[in-house]
């Protein structure tokens, strides 16, 4: 069977499945209608042309990205902005690069991943093949809070692509549902019974964690120059802390309390009295 004209667009057969053609701004497109149904190809096409037609530059379409462009865009947003999460972001595409089998390709200097490659066309990555890969996920025992966590990300990285106008629209991505709040209260009475079984030297530092609501990584991270004892401030920089414009806390509501710091310099050890509760 010959091949029949559509606009500026043609369907013809290859083997048992019909194909469309069509060209914009001198580049040919080709794209298979994934049936053997002409009608299917026809209908294929003059979506296709009316997506030239309403979007111009953008008719870059889904078929001719793969999903290491997904994920080198989202990848590439993350460093960007700086953001501490980029080793949980990396742990959830390689969970999806092994699904739409695309590669991490690192620096040969630092082993750092720079961009990915290869990858299923985004055209296939419905939502019917989404789901799949959430049961596959789920089979596999991993927990709930992570999988959604892969599809937010998987969910972001589209949505890069439609505001940089290389692709059209991005497919439905079902969520997830996590229950993972957590149950009953951590009364002072708890914590002082919890702290009183902890070896000595880690008391102070549960305590003023329990004060501040500052998670490990901060409280390990302080230095003698983040307190201000002038002001009885302590003060997380930026870099630092989850906020962006940083955070402190005034221990001058509890002056008076004497809760001994220490700080080992060389050989010997010096301690300070930051105002925090002691213990009772």
């Amino acid at each position: 069977m010959g091949r029949r004209k559509y606009g500026v667009g043609l369907i013809y057969l290859r083997g048992r499945t019909w194909w469309i053609a069509y060209s914009w701004r001198g580049t040919r497109y080709r794209e298979s209608s994934r049936s053997d149904q002409r009608r299917e190809a026809t209908n294929l096409l003059h979506q296709r042309l009316a997506e030239i037609g309403s979007h111009g530059p953008a008719i870059r379409l889904a078929h001719h990205l793969v999903f290491g462009h997904l994920a080198t865009a989202i990848h590439l947003d993350y460093r960007a902005n700086g953001r501490r999460s980029l080793p949980r972001l990396e742990s959830s595409l390689q969970h999806l690069c092994r699904e739409f089998r695309a590669t991490a390709v690192r620096d040969s200097r630092d082993g750092q991943v720079t961009h990915y490659e290869g990858g299923v066309s985004a055209a296939d990555i419905t939502t019917e093949r989404i789901k799949a890969y959430v049961a596959r996920r789920l089979a596999q025992r991993a927990a709930p809070a992570t999988i959604h966590n892969e599809l937010a990300h998987l969910k972001r990285a589209f949505n890069l692509l439609v505001l940089e106008g290389r692709l059209l629209r991005r497919p439905h991505i079902p969520g997830l549902s996590v229950e993972n709040a957590r149950q009953g209260l951590f009364r002072r009475e708890d914590f002082l019974q919890v702290v009183a079984e902890l070896p000595r030297q880690l008391r102070p530092l549960a305590r003023f964690a329990y004060l501040t609501g500052w998670r490990k990584e901060e409280c390990l991270g302080l230095q003698w120059s983040d307190v201000d004892f002038g002001s009885d401030v302590i003060r997380l920089p930026p870099e630092r802390a989850k906020k962006p414009r940083g955070q402190g806390v005034s221990v001058r509501r509890h002056a008076g309390a004497r809760t001994a710091a220490s700080q080992s310099t060389g050989t010997c050890s010096r301690e300070r009295s930051l105002g925090v509760p002691p213990e009772r």
